[in-house]
């Protein structure tokens, strides 16, 4: 894999740069920004990923994690039973971070589409 493909990008970057007419020195934009680096550092610090793994799991929640309505799949602690505490502490923070990005990723994503939506009219 080349450092070039997407797996590598953080994907909210690629979402800003596909995106061109959002004005990225807008305050809410730049405070996602900042909220998606800050999650990156938990990442960095509580699970020990570096940055290409970081940016592989986000990249693969968002290719992944979405269905076609664009919301996130998950299992309910209810379907799971029992299994749910079988888990490893680092393996749920890892789930709590990861949902935590996502939800970020999300809210950049519609805002950028009312945005877009609001300049089209």
């Amino acid at each position: 894999m080349s450092k070039e493909s997407p797996e590598f990008l953080d994907p909210i970057i690629a979402l800003l740069e596909s995106n061109c007419g959002v004005d990225l020195g807008d305050d809410f934009v730049s405070h996602l920004v900042s909220l998606s680096d800050v999650v990156k550092n938990d990442m960095r610090k509580f699970l020990e990923w570096d940055e290409s793994v970081i940016h592989l799991k986000l990249h693969e929640i968002v290719t992944t994690g979405l269905d076609r309505n664009g919301r996130y799949r998950e299992r309910p602690l209810e379907i799971a039973g029992d299994e749910h505490q079988k888990f490893s502490v680092p393996y749920i923070d890892s789930q709590c971070l990861l949902t935590e990005w996502l939800a970020i990723y999300r809210t950049l994503r519609v805002y950028i589409h009312i945005h877009n939506r609001e300049t089209a009219a």
